[in-house]
């Protein structure tokens, strides 16, 4: 799970690149994620839950913030923009820890780790 730290700073992290920047979270817990977006962000949620859906929405944005696994991994991959992801994924006794113990290993040349 993504931290509240993380959100705030990939907010932040577009924020500086963009003027008026909006964001559109898809996720399985949006409670979760409307409790931890950094305030005063523009946020709009994406609250259908068909993963087809909010693949090919999350892909036709012009930047991607992904926390890991594959679901988001593939958002990224797809994406043309910008993708930033969280650098400290790699949690021992995990499904991606079992896997993979280098980052580099898993993510895509060019993302930006926050």
């Amino acid at each position: 799970m993504a931290s509240p730290g993380f959100l705030n700073s990939s907010f932040t992290y577009f924020q500086r690149l963009f003027a008026n920047c909006t964001f559109v979270i898809a996720s399985e817990n949006t409670r979760w994620c409307r409790e931890n977006t950094p305030p005063g962000a523009q946020v709009e949620y994406l609250d259908v839950h068909s993963p087809a859906v909010d693949m090919s929405v999350l892909v036709s944005m012009d930047h991607v913030i992904t926390t890991f696994g594959s679901y988001s991994w593939w958002i990224g991959y797809l994406n043309e923009g910008i993708t930033v992801y969280m650098k400290d994924f790699i949690v021992p006794g995990t499904h991606i820890g079992g896997h993979f113990t280098n980052p580099d290993d898993y993510v895509y040349p060019g993302w930006v780790p926050l």
